[in-house]
């Protein structure tokens, strides 16, 4: 998490814990349904491919890199502050730096105050 500073106290034990049992521990990003703390590895398609032990060695025989997925859950407004549950969805990191990025591009572009 970056910038800690501007997340609520309760953020990592009460408010994000709950938007992921809200969202049933998977991504929200139509078709996607990445499992919170699946194992798997993204095939040549870029889909995700939840394995077992086997498929996993597999995998990385294969030269798949085979990660564990922890859910993330965006700011839907992109601000830290706001935390209604409808501002709030359960993305894998993928699906949540496919969302941030354009609000970073327009952030990186936009002119300085200088006040």
């Amino acid at each position: 998490m970056k910038n800690k500073h501007l997340y609520s106290q309760y953020w990592c034990d009460v408010i994000r814990p709950a938007i992921l049992k809200r969202d049933g521990y998977k991504c929200q990003q139509p078709g996607c349904n990445v499992r919170h703390k699946a194992v798997g590895y993204y095939n040549l398609s870029g889909q995700w491919v939840e394995c077992d032990t086997f498929m996993s060695n597999w995998a990385t025989k294969q030269n798949f890199k085979v990660q564990k997925i922890s859910l993330q859950v965006a700011h839907l407004d992109q601000n830290p502050a706001n935390n209604e549950e409808s501002n709030l969805l359960s993305y894998c990191p993928k699906h949540h730096l496919a969302f941030d990025l354009p609000h970073s591009i327009i952030k990186k572009l936009a002119p300085k105050n200088k006040s």
